[in-house]
């Protein structure tokens, strides 16, 4: 259906389909945004290549005055937690409430941050060692 016949079916289906369209167009070319969230330069060593392989763009916050804020066309596709930050919670639960997919993890004998990651509203939440076993997947 293209938009010149879609206006034969009527004018709000005509504007439906022009907004779609306006829509497609400014998401291709557009490559997915993940941000990492970690102090650990050992970490981000590992991860930052599997991410830029998967054709993603990668941004790594660090410290603690760059706690990341969500600004319009600046919304990432997908977050990485380190469960290690002191403001991972805040982070997680402001991400998770935007409708942002986050990934969290941390060391496997933290259950208890593990579950207050969860319960932050993390979508996966994982053990360091899986987190790394699992990345390329995750990316995908």
């Amino acid at each position: 259906l293209a938009p010149a016949s879609s206006r034969l079916l009527g004018e709000e289906v005509w504007m439906a389909h022009v907004a779609w369209g306006a829509a497609k167009a400014r998401d291709v070319g557009r490559s997915r945004l993940v941000w990492l969230l970690s102090d650990d330069l050992m970490d981000r060593s590992r991860i930052e290549p599997l991410v830029v392989g998967s054709g993603a763009e990668f941004v790594a916050w660090t410290g603690r005055s760059a706690r990341p804020v969500l600004a319009a066309g600046a919304i990432p596709d997908l977050v990485l937690v380190d469960l290690a930050l002191q403001w991972a919670l805040d982070s997680i639960e402001e991400l998770s409430s935007a409708g942002v997919r986050v990934i969290a993890f941390g060391p496997h004998i933290d259950r208890e941050g593990l579950r207050q990651a969860r319960q932050a509203g993390a979508d996966e939440v994982l053990a360091r060692s899986a987190f790394f076993v699992k990345l390329g997947d995750l990316l995908g």
